[in-house]
């Protein structure tokens, strides 16, 4: 009985850690493409070994943007973590 409940406890906490780490990635990935790809008209290069990239194939359209739409990024992350710490403070 012990052994049963924390091996069903271990995979409940590892499925929810999983989750989050997908959610965690698609967000950066969704709003990547939204302050950058769509506000500024830059698509950052992908990781190593994905896709090659040179330094002739990088086109901004909007440099001017970017210091704007990162900075629209960082105070959109800051509103949702002030959000969620105050929420959850009292439980940690």
């Amino acid at each position: 009985m012990y052994l049963r409940r924390w091996t069903l406890l271990s995979v409940a906490i590892g499925i929810a850690a999983g989750l989050g780490a997908l959610a965690l990635i698609l967000g950066i990935d969704l709003f990547t493409r939204v302050f950058l790809g769509t506000i500024a008209g830059y698509t950052p290069p992908s990781a190593g070994g994905e896709t090659v990239h040179t330094l002739s194939t990088i086109v901004i359209e909007r440099p001017w943007l970017i210091p704007v739409s990162t900075t629209l990024g960082g105070l959109a992350s800051g509103l949702i973590v002030t959000k969620l710490a105050d929420q959850y403070a009292d439980i940690i």
